[in-house]
């Protein structure tokens, strides 16, 4: 991690770079509901070649090879739309939930690194219509989103929330209004809002982060 927190990778006991470089030293952090990377990967194409492989990494891309590519450990470089729990909008257009955002420049960066991780080992067109078609998954699963933010917002005006954020303990930020997006509350919530965390929470985060791993079954199934 960039924290300094070596050991979060390393291991505190051999402290190798060895097993490191595992894809199941990633999976101590990166899995779960709301960002299942190697749950992902490991159904991908990419992560069946590597077990049909003998878990050979000259066979098969794991986790460090596209993410940390030459040992760099800024494992953030190359993602773009992507980067973060609920992913980015680039500047100018308007998040369906409170989400960072990213400039064009930037994202054209990120992904002039990660086609020339993918160019090592496919053709460039295919390298860039994959990234491409993830990026168009990221925008619907944001479209989606946003349409189900506001049809949150309109029950509220409508006062069919229930129970009411006003008649419930007060969220510990933003008191008794109704919010929208990752700092929703997990108790007291109405059943409308419910569905609405998992959609923004879970299911938008699998779909396009599966998408990126090119895992089909998690985009479309699971996500």
């Amino acid at each position: 991690p960039q924290d300094g927190r070596c050991t979060m990778c390393h291991g505190g006991h051999r402290f190798s770079s060895e097993d490191a470089r595992q894809p199941e030293a990633c999976g101590l952090c990166h899995r779960g509901p709301d960002h299942p990377h190697i749950e992902a990967w490991e159904a991908s194409p990419h992560g069946i070649a590597w077990r049909a492989s003998g878990k050979d990494a000259a066979q098969a891309p794991t986790c460090v090879t596209c993410h940390m590519a030459g040992g760099s450990h800024d494992v953030g470089r190359g993602i773009g739309l992507g980067a973060a729990v609920s992913g980015a909008v680039l500047e100018g257009e308007t998040p369906p939930i409170p989400m960072r955002t990213v400039s064009a420049a930037k994202v054209e960066e990120a992904r002039a690194h990660m086609l020339d991780v993918c160019q090592r080992c496919h053709t460039p067109r295919v390298a860039r219509q994959a990234l491409e078609d993830a990026d168009a998954i990221k925008r619907e699963c944001d479209r989606l989103v946003g349409e189900g933010a506001r049809l949150l917002e309109a029950l509220g005006r409508d006062g069919l929330v229930v129970p009411d954020p006003r008649e419930r303990p007060p969220h510990p930020v933003a008191g008794h209004a109704l919010v929208i997006g990752g700092g929703m509350l997990y108790e007291q919530h109405s059943e409308a809002e419910r569905l609405f965390f998992d959609l923004a929470k879970f299911a938008h985060a699998i779909t396009f982060k599966a998408a990126y791993h090119q895992s089909p079954d998690w985009t479309h199934w699971l996500g």
